[in-house]
């Protein structure tokens, strides 16, 4: 999130033409970036917990199954 706004700062300062950006609208696209990371973050995240859920789930079933064969 750091990076993507100071990636947008970088790039304003850049391009400045003595023209700003209209307050609002540098916050519509600050916010746009800011939802874009989130929910990426949150995909990320979410298949992370899913598949160590699987693993940790498969690894207790079959301890639990070697120890009733024995």
């Amino acid at each position: 999130m750091v990076t993507i706004l100071s990636v947008v700062t970088i790039m304003q300062g850049c391009s400045d033409t003595g023209v700003s950006m209209d307050p609002a609208r540098q916050k519509a696209v600050v916010d746009s970036l800011v939802q874009v990371s989130t929910e990426e973050l949150k995909d990320s995240i979410a298949t992370a917990c899913e598949q160590r859920l699987e693993n940790e789930v498969k690894a207790k079933a079959d301890s639990i199954f070697k120890a009733m064969k024995k």
